[in-house]
């Protein structure tokens, strides 16, 4: 539970110092990507710190080119 505080004070600290001044400049895109990708590390992080089981990307990667592969190649053994 105090890791799950820990990430979301983290959080909230890195967009504290990094937000105002995307917005001062007028970066209103470079903000909106900051705050995506900046939700998806704690949200990812939350999760790992939670012992929930993840995906591996790796997996999805195989699974996509797995078929290609075969038309390729022919069939693995």
């Amino acid at each position: 539970m105090w890791s799950v505080a820990g990430i979301l004070i983290a959080g909230g600290c890195i967009a504290l110092i990094e937000a105002p001044g995307l917005a001062r400049k007028g970066r209103w895109r470079e903000l909106f990507v900051f705050f995506v990708v900046l939700s998806i590390g704690v949200a990812v992080s939350t999760l790992q710190a939670l012992h929930v089981a993840l995906p591996n990307p790796v997996d999805w990667i195989t699974a996509i080119h797995k078929p290609i592969s075969d038309a390729l190649l022919g069939p693995s053994k």
